[in-house]
């Protein structure tokens, strides 16, 4: 007697095609991976990406999707010594925070503990936003703001008119 195929889940619930979440720490030049977490398709992506901190070395630029933003990653990042430069997701960190106007339009931002979600925010960080509009059709929606937030707090050293270039 045969056995029964097994189904297996997907976000659609039973199928033929399993589904896994999966977060990589690659290197930008040579696009190495130095680092993978594979899940399953229902756990998180958050929860991979902070099983990778354990790859971040000093002085490291870990650039972040922002879907996988936080305080608490931040946090988790400049604790190993690293910096962290990502794209922010529209209204995050907009209000209610110390903020600080720098020359060169960016703003440095008091992020405050927390207690919510998975990886909470335990000590108060300063962070840098740095806010954009595309002004090229091909990179984007025109007039539209972008912005990136960045551990990266001095001016002189990390120009915000230089970020698109850390990211492009």
């Amino acid at each position: 007697m045969r056995k029964p195929l097994v189904a297996s889940l997907n976000q659609y619930g039973k199928g033929a095609y399993p589904q896994v979440r999966c977060v990589l720490l690659a290197e930008c030049g040579t696009h190495a991976v130095a680092g993978m977490q594979i899940s399953r398709y229902d756990e998180s992506e958050v929860h991979g990406s902070h099983l990778l901190l354990r790859l971040v070395s000093r002085d490291m630029l870990v650039l972040v999707d922002g879907g996988l933003i936080s305080a608490g990653f931040i946090q988790a990042v400049r604790d190993r010594g690293g910096h962290v430069l990502a794209s922010l997701p529209s209204g995050m960190w907009e209000k209610g925070y110390e903020r600080i106007k720098l020359r060169d339009g960016s703003e440095l931002v008091r992020l405050t503990p927390t207690h919510r979600g998975c990886y909470p925010l335990g000590k108060p960080i300063w962070v840098r936003i740095i806010s954009y509009r595309i002004t090229d059709e091909r990179l984007g929606e025109i007039g539209k703001v972008y912005r990136l937030v960045t551990t990266l707090l001095n001016p002189r050293t990390a120009p915000a008119r230089d970020a698109g270039g850390l990211v492009s």
